[in-house]
């Protein structure tokens, strides 16, 4: 009986020791299909929400979230940052009144339209002459 409970006293592992153990940062990632793992929560001012990625990551070594001694601030959800007060507002009226402006995006407009509508045409051409060698190749196979 006492086993049992010296079993479950396992201090978790440190995340830097699984990751070697287990081939490295870019294995490890490959095999949670995340994009990397981070053994620092903040870099350059960015955070990043880890809680689904470290249940991916614990899940590669085969232990669950808790039984792995993420580094501080890991598992944390981001936090939510207000957008900032006072954000200076562009007045945008003045562009759409310039006609020599509008003129040129409207013509972009179009051009882009024409040369969506050329790319379909291409594009079902193409599936034509597809079929007529699939059907030129069938015939010639059948001699």
């Amino acid at each position: 009986m006492e086993m049992f409970s010296e079993e479950s006293a396992v201090a978790p592992r440190s995340l830097e020791e699984l990751v070697e153990e287990f081939g490295g940062p870019t294995r490890v990632a490959r095999l949670a299909e995340v994009d990397k793992v981070n053994f620092w929560r903040v870099r350059k001012g960015k955070v990043v929400p880890q809680k689904p990625k470290a249940t991916r990551i614990a899940a590669v070594f085969g232990l669950k979230p808790e039984e792995v001694a993420w580094p501080r601030g890991f598992t944390e959800d981001a936090p939510h940052v207000p957008p900032r007060r006072g954000t200076p507002r562009v007045d945008l009226s003045e562009l759409y009144e310039d006609e020599g402006l509008r003129a040129e995006i409207s013509a972009l407009v179009e051009r882009q339209q024409r040369l969506s509508q050329e790319q379909q045409e291409i594009a079902a051409k193409l599936a034509t002459f597809g079929d007529k060698v699939a059907a030129q190749t069938q015939v010639a196979e059948g001699k």
